[in-house]
């Protein structure tokens, strides 16, 4: 067991993102976590011998024992859930040919495309083409899970284990903003933190306006401080390449790769980014303002957040 954690800290040893190291004590606390999830495992579990494997491999319960601070307590009722949950839910089922995953993929909002420096898939989200009203609650989940767990097999298949997120913001505006994505991220966040743990690597933000921003505090208050370290607002579009090879980067971020001649089954929009892009998007003193700092206040009041000063803010 010391051996294979051993292997999974030294091949990430290159990023560029702070690598945690496992000392002796922790080394301890993983076999005695081992232990403790064999015994919950023929207490509880057999009737999923099949997937045994899947659940109780050692990269699983590292990521579960590194996810939650090496307190097993709460990493063995986290792993007991997700292993309740996966076999309910069952994620490894949801096919792309579902309407409901059919819908959303078409909007070319979300995609895989290309790895970064160390390998590690590479998620396109795209808020501009969220379209609203598309889906309930409910299905943009199963599309999170869905997209999520395609993603996930993916690092697991070519042994990066992370994955890292671009997370666009860019013509974002009041006629992509709906209360049910909101309401779906607050079921979401819990669903990727609790049964994702130790996934993400990185989380890229292009486009950090002011309504960015704002949305971003309420966000905050429902994402563990672990991913909030994770999250990188990019300032330049170069800054990308710093971790993601100019081709194997998207076309549309200054790279030199195009998802649609990667077998890309969904028709993407491409577009040219300038340089500029974050406060723009949403013009001061217009109408278009006036209405996001309506959905801002709403926000804010359901969080029971107080208000802040918009003046400041830009």
């Amino acid at each position: 067991f010391q051996k294979r954690i051993t292997g999974i800290m030294e091949s990430k040893t290159e990023t560029t993102f702070s690598t945690p190291t496992i000392t002796p004590e922790e080394t301890a606390k993983l076999e005695d976590f081992k232990k403790k999830v064999e015994e919950l495992w023929t207490a509880s579990f057999t009737q999923y011998d099949s997937n045994k494997e899947y659940f109780t491999n050692n990269d699983t319960l590292y990521r579960f024992a590194c996810g939650h601070d090496f307190k097993l307590d709460v990493a063995i009722e986290k792993w007991k859930g997700w292993v309740e949950w996966y076999n309910t839910y069952r994620p490894d089922l949801i096919r792309e040919d579902e309407e409901t995953i059919k819908k959303q993929a078409e909007t070319g909002k979300m995609f895989w495309h290309c790895v970064d420096k160390q390998g590690r898939p590479i998620l396109y989200y795209r808020m501009r083409y969220h379209q609203k009203n598309l889906g309930t609650v409910d299905e943009l989940i199963r599309f999170f899970v869905y997209t999520i767990e395609k993603g996930c097999k993916i690092a697991d298949e070519n042994g990066s284990r992370r994955i890292v997120v671009i997370y666009d913001r860019t013509g974002f505006n009041k006629k992509n903003y709906d209360e049910s994505s909101m309401n779906s991220m607050k079921k979401v966040v819990p669903i990727l933190q609790d049964y994702y743990p130790e996934r993400l690597q990185a989380f890229f933000v292009i486009g950090a306006n002011w309504f960015y921003r704002m949305m971003y505090d309420v966000v905050k208050t429902f994402v563990s401080n672990k991913t909030i370290k994770k999250v990188v607002t990019v300032g330049d579009m170069k800054e990308l390449l710093t971790y993601i090879s100019k081709e194997n980067l998207s076309v549309e971020y200054g790279g030199m790769s195009d998802p649609q001649q990667v077998g890309s089954k969904t028709k993407l929009k491409i577009l040219s980014l300038s340089k500029n892009y974050g406060d723009d998007v949403v013009q001061s003193d217009s109408e278009d303002e006036r209405q996001m700092k309506k959905i801002a206040d709403k926000m804010f009041s359901e969080a029971g957040i107080k208000k802040p000063d918009y003046d400041n803010i830009y």
